[in-house]
């Protein structure tokens, strides 16, 4: 195999992981995003879950991609996420 073939190779894997992490971030913004609305309320474990999963999906397309900022302000943001599902169900 030619260096240059090799580099091909590596470009494309590279897009492909580029697109799927593009994919993924999409949409667990989108079940965050359903998770915390106020306008339909759902269910306490619907909402528990799409908060989870979503940022556990953002935490892992930071950790695939080396951002550390994004890990950690997904941390973050998973708390102020949680307390506000707290607050509209009474508990806080």
């Amino acid at each position: 195999m030619f260096k240059s073939d090799q580099n091909y190779l590596r470009d494309v894997h590279y897009q492909k992981r580029k697109d799927i992490n593009n994919v993924v971030f999409t949409l667990s913004t989108f079940l965050i995003a359903l998770g915390i609305q106020g306008l339909l309320p759902l269910p306490p474990l619907y909402a528990w879950f799409m908060v989870f999963s979503g940022n556990l999906a953002i935490y892992w397309v930071a950790w695939n991609e080396n951002k550390r900022k994004l890990m950690f302000l997904t941390i973050v943001m998973f708390f102020a996420q949680a307390t506000n599902l707290l607050n509209q169900w009474g508990a806080i």
